[in-house]
């Protein structure tokens, strides 16, 4: 008899190991959003299959200030480069007190985010002291997509950083990156598309 976790994905309840429910892992935000929680690595006990055309919602507001964000959400296949979690001080980013965001850090202004399994559409919002843009790559590392904020002159920058939601999609996303050149960026309410 094969595992929940070996099961070909039909409804998505057939996909869950069901310790991560136990562990209130993922919680469900709505019928077609699911909102997933960060795992330690000893949490971690594979990956899940998600099927297409399901949606989920990293939950970074559970990811502790100052950690350093790379495999927390391993077990949906997501991975971050070259992430941290933060609660901004600086008003200029016009985040409320106590929330919690991914930073591009220790080098600033990139951040990458890779999928073991192929995704359709990302989206994120993005604060950020330069125009900043968001791409998608195939398995193959070729840029299938891009979205970049509009345009603003950093002259006449208000006192608090513009923000945008950024969305890219295509049928075979493995690979997204937030960049903008000699800026900070961070990135919220991060949703992917399978």
């Amino acid at each position: 008899m094969k595992t929940v976790m070996e099961q070909e994905c039909r409804p998505l309840s057939d996909c869950i190991h069901l310790s991560n429910l136990f562990n209130g892992a993922m919680e469900w935000n709505s019928p077609e959003e699911l909102i997933v929680s960060p795992q330690s690595q000893k949490e971690h006990l594979g990956t899940v299959k998600i099927p297409s055309g399901q949606r989920i919602r990293l939950a970074l507001e559970q990811l502790q200030c100052f950690e350093v964000v790379e495999e927390q959400f391993l077990a949906w296949g997501i991975s971050f480069v070259n992430a941290i979690a933060l609660q901004p001080s600086n008003p200029a980013f016009g985040i409320q007190p106590n929330q919690t965001v991914v930073m591009a850090a220790p080098k600033s202004g990139w951040l990458e985010v890779h999928f073991q399994q192929p995704v359709r559409r990302v989206q994120a919002v993005v604060t950020s002291s330069r125009r900043t843009i968001l791409s998608a790559y195939n398995q193959d590392g070729h840029e299938i997509n891009r979205t970049e904020m509009a345009s603003f002159d950093r002259a006449s920058l208000p006192k608090v950083l513009p923000s945008d939601q950024l969305i890219v999609q295509g049928t075979n996303i493995h690979k997204v990156t937030f960049y903008t050149f000699d800026g900070q960026l961070i990135v919220d309410q991060f949703q992917i598309e399978f």
